[in-house]
């Protein structure tokens, strides 16, 4: 935290402060991405619990305040995902984090040199943008979650091989695997 405030107080906005936000933002997607993917299966694969257990997956991600807001004293199960998903004005939901970093993205490369990191991002983003929370819990959410994350990874792969590699080989799944 400290880090960051330092940074965003003093550091110029130029590209070494994007790709720290942009850093940021990828990675906290994932993290609550995959936050979502290890509780929603420690469920069973249902969504049937108490108070407790919600207020308690919401905290984890310093969501419950901004949640009751939102959403006053109610938490609904369907309404904690969808919040958690696509909430376009909570900075810790996947869809918030998804456009912030493509906001990054865009900001290092140029319009008229559209990459594949950006394509990529933009798919991925669409894709928890224009979901169905309750079509997921249906259809199998825990799966879509796994999915995502994935997603998410090619995402940074492909922005470090657009960026950092020049000739190195370097498999990201098999060095976090390690």
């Amino acid at each position: 935290q400290l880090l960051s405030g330092v940074a965003s107080e003093t550091m110029p906005r130029d590209d070494g402060y994007r790709f720290l936000v942009l850093g940021r933002w990828l990675e906290r997607a994932e993290m609550t991405c995959r936050l979502l993917a290890v509780r929603y299966k420690a469920l069973g694969g249902t969504r049937e619990m108490e108070f407790h257990w919600w207020a308690g997956l919401l905290s984890s991600v310093s969501a419950f305040e901004a949640y009751l807001k939102e959403h006053r004293a109610s938490v609904d199960p369907a309404r904690v995902l969808e919040f958690l998903l696509l909430s376009p004005g909570f900075p810790r939901s996947i869809l918030f984090c998804l456009r912030a970093t493509e906001q990054q993205l865009d900001a290092l490369i140029p319009a008229e040199q559209r990459v594949s990191a950006q394509r990529l991002l933009g798919r991925v983003r669409a894709g928890v943008e224009y979901c169905d929370v309750e079509d997921l819990v249906v259809e199998g959410l825990g799966e879509f979650l796994d999915h995502l994350q994935v997603d998410i990874w090619k995402v940074g792969e492909a922005i470090d091989a657009h960026f950092f590699r020049h000739g190195a080989d370097l498999d990201l799944h098999a060095y976090m695997s390690t």
